[in-house]
């Protein structure tokens, strides 16, 4: 039974690692299937039990892939809570969790009144289809333990009054150090990536264009300059950032042209993923969870600026900490 300190035994923050790591590997594992078997699984399942015609309705494929990957996102987060600074990291986990035990319990109740069609309705084991929907309710239940467990952590982290300060060990990083840490090593990113795309990607994002659009890109595009301009705009903000990660307050408002360019690239990266899951074929989708994962660490760098542009408390923030009860209100 979950308490607000013990969890089988364990503390709520082992706990809520275990879980965390449980769920991502059962998600890795079944996401994985359902790529292998999308085939087969439309077939059986979507043309033959329900009659609805593969590809024809791409919020199936929207809900599916999406549940999927930001399940994935979420447990990482819950992962690794430990070396987190907030406790919000894990509300992402309690939302999309709460959805996810509604649809199971939604699809229990589909079942329950419409068997599925394996067998005709006169046939005598017609009525004992309907205990397959035990399955994805013993499923919901299992999931609300674990929602409780991380719950009780979440609430636990909101009673704690210490103060933010430094702690021994290798692992501590003040934020402003880390965001200009981070924007050096962007910057050598970008650099290397400009190069390579006169090198290569041109080429191989001209052929990606065909391939998905059915034409060939519009000279009046001109996709090489804008490609080479989005990269030269990240190389410009990405240094901006250590002037305004420096000195005095007022040097701040320099952070503002990263967080607006990244804070775009972030929807674009959001919206390519939603766009690409609703295609039909196994490697638009495989584009779109890196196309998610790429929104999602971007997200996390993004916060990070935004704090040291924020100047959210007077002494240095503690980025990484070995502490596990590190969690301090921002």
């Amino acid at each position: 039974m979950a308490t607000s300190e013990k969890c089988a035994c364990l503390s709520l923050h082992k706990s809520a690692r275990v879980i965390g790591t449980v769920l991502f590997i059962m998600t890795v594992g079944l996401f994985v299937a359902y790529l292998i078997f999308i085939e087969n699984l439309r077939r059986i399942v979507l043309e033959e039990m329900f009659e609805i015609a593969p590809c024809s309705q791409p919020w199936i494929d929207i809900v599916t892939d999406s549940l999927f990957e930001y399940s994935l996102l979420v447990n990482l987060l819950l992962i690794g809570t430990c070396v987190g600074c907030t406790r919000w990291v894990l509300v992402p986990w309690l939302v999309l969790y709460a959805i996810n035990i509604l649809c199971l319990v939604v699809v229990s109740i589909y079942m329950f009144i419409n068997p599925i069609p394996v067998f005709t309705t006169e046939s005598a084991h017609y009525e004992l289809l309907r205990l397959f929907g035990l399955v994805p309710l013993a499923a919901a239940l299992l999931l609300s333990y674990f929602w409780i467990v991380v719950r009780n952590l979440f609430g636990s982290i909101s009673t704690l009054e210490k103060k933010n300060e430094e702690q021994n060990g290798c692992c501590n990083l003040n934020y402003k150090l880390g965001v200009q840490i981070m924007a050096g090593l962007l910057t050598i990113f970008s650099a290397v990536f400009l190069v390579l795309h006169h090198l290569k990607v041109k080429e191989m994002i001209d052929a990606k264009f065909e391939r998905m659009f059915k034409q060939e890109p519009r000279p009046e595009w001109n996709l090489t300059h804008v490609v080479s301009t989005i990269i030269m705009a990240a190389i410009a903000v990405n240094l901006l950032v250590f002037f305004g990660s420096t000195g005095e307050h007022w040097r701040r408002v320099f952070l503002m042209p990263w967080l607006i360019y990244y804070g775009i690239g972030i929807l674009i990266a959001l919206g390519a993923h939603q766009w690409l899951t609703t295609l039909c074929w196994v490697e638009e989708k495989l584009y779109g969870l890196i196309a998610l994962g790429i929104g999602f660490f971007t997200t996390i760098l993004w916060t990070t600026v935004w704090i040291v542009a924020a100047e959210a408390a007077d002494k240095p923030q503690v980025m990484l900490n070995r502490n596990p009860l590190g969690f301090q209100r921002l």
